[in-house]
């Protein structure tokens, strides 16, 4: 079923939703759209799914100038429109989801697979990469080559090898969406590259969360999970054994075994107190 809501800046946000059963929202990352859930919803059984299209994408609006805050509000309009229980957000999806937990009532959870908090890693990134990032993919992003362009992005801003791309290419369908939402990923590089962690903005934050990371993934992701760990006051974290940054769609099994352990364990709360 496709539905729409009205973002607070009159965007048009597009939405895929399936399944019945407590309602989750899930906000795909980068160089992808809703579909990218598609694997771990197979997964997902007795849920009601809502797989919405973040905005400059397969039938979402989108209006300039861009903002991080514009992506919180789409994602704050889908969960008050479907009344979900759960809110899961994958790398720069992750990173919105965070922001918009600061603003999502306690008895909504979060699952937050690997945000981008460059500010976590050690050594830090230098400023040079922070400044250089978005003009690199500005300067393919004018070639005109949309294929070269999702490579720039998995390769500098992802941390993707050579074989990770290669493999991504293999899958026909999810190459395609990646080159259709191209033209998106300069900003949200330049969001994740100029994005600064203030610990206490989520120090009091008392919604519950997951924190997801693969045991294979780039270090700076990990660091991110383990320092949102010890900032969030109601979170705890889990591994994905095996797997990088792409578990979403390499292993859609464990990443949906995690997420519907974690509602079970939330209920058994919600039950004993």
């Amino acid at each position: 079923m496709t539905d729409t809501v009205v973002s607070s800046d009159g965007t048009v946000i597009a939405i895929e939703s399936i399944g019945n059963g407590p309602g989750i929202v899930l906000v795909h990352g980068s160089a992808c759209d809703g579909r990218d859930w598609t694997d771990v919803s197979s997964h997902l059984q007795g849920f009601r799914l809502h797989m919405f299209h973040r905005r400059g994408r397969s039938g979402s609006g989108d209006q300039q100038p861009y903002s991080m805050e514009r992506e919180v509000e789409d994602i704050l309009a889908v969960v008050n429109a479907t009344d979900a229980a759960l809110l899961v957000g994958h790398s720069f999806g992750a990173l919105l989801c965070l922001e918009a937990m600061q603003n999502l009532p306690p008895n909504i959870a979060t699952v937050l697979i690997e945000p981008p908090i460059i500010d976590a890693a050690d050594p830090p990134f230098p400023s040079e990469w922070r400044q250089g990032l978005q003009t690199m993919l500005e300067d393919v992003a004018s070639k005109g080559n949309d294929d070269a362009l999702v490579e720039a992005f998995m390769v500098h801003a992802v941390g993707s090898s050579p074989e990770e791309v290669a493999s991504m290419k293999k899958d026909e369908s999810g190459w395609a969406a990646a080159r259709a939402c191209s033209r998106t990923l300069p900003r949200e590089a330049s969001v994740t590259a100029s994005y600064h962690w203030i610990p206490t903005r989520f120090a009091k934050v008392p919604s519950r969360a997951l924190l997801l990371a693969g045991t294979e993934t780039a270090p700076f992701f990990k660091a991110a999970v383990a320092e949102l760990c010890a900032t969030l006051p109601n979170s705890q974290s889990a591994e994905l054994t095996g797997q990088g940054h792409l578990s979403v769609n390499t292993a859609p099994h464990l990443v949906a075994a995690q997420i519907v352990g974690y509602w079970e364990s939330l209920e058994h709360h919600i039950v004993s107190f």
